[in-house]
């Protein structure tokens, strides 16, 4: 899987059989990008086409990649023997979701948050492997969970390779 950052909060996702998984992220969502599944986060529109787009709670299976929607735009996306969850652009004003959310994230190997002090509590709550800043820096991830930041182009990875440590990697990715 390799895993691209496309700004704020968008990440393009492509899986070792040729699938691409787009997030929407805070700001535009370029319109050149064609994913086979688009992952919304807001009502907002965008001009960006896909074969399969995914908004709001409920429960799909696209090529093979089964997500998860829940409330707020907290999505779980399962995929390559992986778990990856991905929290929307909304505030996370208490990152005490609810028992059903919380059982879902439990230990997800990857976990895409904000750069923020309730972002580093939903990490906690949800104990993944890898934590993913959706930002540029991870300044308030690092100082909250007591974690160095790792700075990469891309993240490229397998399931063999993820730690087996809850926050094992904090990671930044350049856009």
């Amino acid at each position: 899987m390799i895993v691209n950052f496309c700004g704020e909060g968008c990440f393009k996702i492509q899986t070792s059989g040729g699938t691409t998984i787009l997030t929407e992220g805070f700001g535009d969502t370029s319109a050149r990008m064609k994913p086979d599944i688009f992952i919304r986060t807001s009502e907002n529109k965008t001009n960006l086409t896909a074969e399969h787009v995914i908004l709001g709670p409920g429960e799909y299976e696209i090529k093979g990649i089964e997500v998860r929607g829940y409330p707020s735009y907290i999505y779980l996306i399962r995929t390559e023997e992986m778990k990856l969850g991905y929290l929307g652009p909304n505030d996370i004003k208490e990152p005490a979701f609810d028992a059903a959310v919380t059982e879902k994230l439990q230990d997800v190997d990857i976990l895409f948050v904000p750069d923020s002090a309730e972002g580093a509590k939903a990490a906690r709550q949800f104990h993944p492997h890898i934590v993913v800043s959706q930002s540029v820096t991870a300044k308030d991830l690092e100082k909250e969970l007591g974690k160095k930041t790792e700075t990469v182009d891309k993240l490229v990875i397998k399931k063999k390779e993820v730690p087996t440590e809850e926050v094992g990697r904090l990671i930044v990715l350049k856009p």
